[in-house]
């Protein structure tokens, strides 16, 4: 009697197809090998399209780290205190880990439910809030109260925030069979070095009164790319619902 199915060995992450003949069972690799760091690392950088996917995602984790020391630069021309930006911060987290954590939940149901994950919707959502955010506080600023400014804060922290977690899921998702490490660390960095290019730039004078519309400058290129031309690939959910499917 001849049975074949597939199996998967976690040490190697290897898709493998097993064929047992007469209770002796011979593996063969089948699909993927997981790549090791120099492929990994020069996948990041293969296609015009794996290369705007990077810079796209860097530039907004970029600033949504970068965005606590930003706010500080550009409130303190407009009279806030110490204080105030304290809470401003504060609630900018805040929000940003309770969209996270509620889109995690939500994508927890969607595996359980055996459903294609929604993240390219997740994400353009998130990142518009975060962006429209910015553009209303940096127009409406010099006239309104404070407690209208933590309400903003708030907003852009759900946005740019929550979009964090789920821009390194959908990336790892999209680059896979890439080494996971390699690829966390290259948008880290990246998103460290365009954060700190962001901070310094704001320092300048000329800049002081119109920091906010810099923000929106940076990011318009990299927003239009993400909502109106990335798409999630998901090869890794692919595998393991072929592997599903062969071992039922």
């Amino acid at each position: 009697m001849l049975i074949d199915f597939l199996c998967f060995d976690v040490k190697k992450q290897t898709l493998i197809s097993t064929i047992e003949v007469s209770g002796i069972s011979i593996c063969n690799e089948k699909i993927f090998d997981k790549m090791q760091i120099i492929p990994s690392f020069k996948s990041a950088f293969s296609s015009f399209e794996s290369t705007m996917d990077l810079l796209a995602f860097s530039i907004f984790i970029g600033v949504s780290w970068a965005y606590m020391v930003v706010i500080a630069i550009l409130l303190v021309p407009f009279n806030y205190t110490i204080e105030q930006i304290g809470y401003v911060s504060i609630v900018y987290a805040a929000t940003g880990t309770i969209g996270g954590t509620v889109a995690s939940i939500y994508m927890d149901h969607q595996a359980k439910n055996h459903q294609q994950p929604n993240y390219d919707y997740l994400i353009k959502t998130f990142l518009t809030i975060g962006v429209f955010g910015i553009l209303i506080k940096s127009l409406i600023i010099n006239y309104v109260s404070d407690i209208v400014i933590v309400i903003l804060s708030g907003i852009i922290g759900l946005g740019l925030n929550s979009f964090l977690p789920l821009a390194l899921q959908c990336y790892i998702e999209k680059l896979f069979p890439s080494f996971e490490l390699v690829l966390t660390t290259i948008i880290m960095q990246m998103s460290n070095l365009l954060g700190f290019v962001l901070n310094y730039i704001l320092i300048l004078d000329v800049f002081l009164d119109v920091g906010l519309y810099v923000i929106l400058i940076g990011l318009s290129p990299f927003y239009i790319y993400l909502i109106f031309f990335y798409k999630t690939k998901f090869k890794r959910l692919q595998i393991e619902q072929e592997l599903e499917l062969h071992t039922m």
